[in-house]
């Protein structure tokens, strides 16, 4: 028969541990649900965490202890009863480090979600950055290559209208129109033509230029860069030569080049040059229109 003083001292060290648990217990699980990280703010009501430990549990451990105590108080052999508390005690620390097991790797999968949750919102906002920065540099290069285009393309225009003196069939003098076409750019103007004509108009007006069955034509290959041809037309008969000469109407030579200007684009060169007064028919320079003298 176990002494009463032993049971006593089992007793009291039974309820000691009981407390002594049920206060790490609750610790642990304060520790666990208020620490100071921010990725476990979304872990949930405390009582989640220790809620195995609040209720069955418990209730098999006190159980467990006055099943003990009786078998232990009918026992005539006092190393029952200690194996007995001994037992309870190893099963005891078991479930608590087990749950302290569980909650830990609760823990580290908290984190682990979060920590996945920020590389993926990583991830998102490099893949922004990154696709920012394509454009970007399809936008640079898209802009290269309009400047480099811009200063490298192919410029044919109208250097210069004259008016010569050149005798005729006959050996009689007459008049010619002498131009000048020159590749301004710095890439060769290639599938080079152009077309002009003659009118008679009043000065200054804008609506002159059309289309319609011009005086002289010609097309060429290739338009050097730098390089300039020069072609000759003669000047047809002309009517109403009077207002010319009295400065009520003028001369105008106008028409346009067509070429492509080395990067496979089309472009095309307007001119419009003029004479009039008394001296309309002397060899010499025609001015410059105002109006008429563009380009693509």
């Amino acid at each position: 028969m176990i002494s009463r003083d032993v049971a006593r001292r089992l007793v009291y060290f039974t309820l000691a541990l009981v407390v002594l648990l049920a206060v790490d217990f609750v610790l642990f699980d304060y520790f666990f649900a208020f620490q100071s990280d921010q990725n476990l703010a979304d872990v949930g009501p405390k009582q989640d965490h220790y809620v195995l430990f609040g209720g069955p549990v418990f209730t098999f451990i006190g159980y467990s202890v006055s099943y003990g105590w009786r078998i232990a108080a009918r026992s005539h052999d006092s190393i029952v009863a200690v194996f007995l508390v001994g037992l309870f005690f190893v099963t005891a620390l078991l479930t608590h480090y087990c749950y302290r097991m569980w909650a830990e790797a609760r823990i580290l999968r908290i984190r682990a979600d979060a920590l996945a949750a920020k590389q993926g919102l990583d991830l998102d906002k490099a893949i922004r950055i990154a696709q920012q920065s394509a454009d970007a540099a399809t936008r640079t290069v898209v802009m290269m290559e309009r400047s480099s285009a811009m200063q490298l393309r192919a410029y044919a225009m109208i250097k210069e209208v004259v008016l010569d003196q050149a005798p005729d069939v006959d050996g009689l003098p007459g008049l010619v129109v002498r131009f000048t076409v020159m590749n301004f750019g710095r890439t060769p103007a290639r599938q080079v033509a152009y077309w002009l004509a003659f009118k008679i108009r009043p000065v200054n007006t804008a609506d002159h230029l059309d289309m319609t069955e011009p005086a002289h034509g010609q097309r060429f290959a290739v338009l050097a860069p730098g390089d300039s041809l020069q072609f000759r037309c003669p000047l047809p008969t002309l009517e109403d030569v009077v207002s010319i000469v009295d400065g009520r109407n003028a001369l105008y030579v106008y028409g346009q080049i067509q070429y492509h200007d080395g990067f496979d684009k089309s472009r095309t060169s307007n001119f419009n040059f003029m004479r009039c007064g008394p001296r309309w028919a002397e060899p010499g320079a025609f001015v410059v229109c105002r109006d008429g003298n563009d380009a693509t």
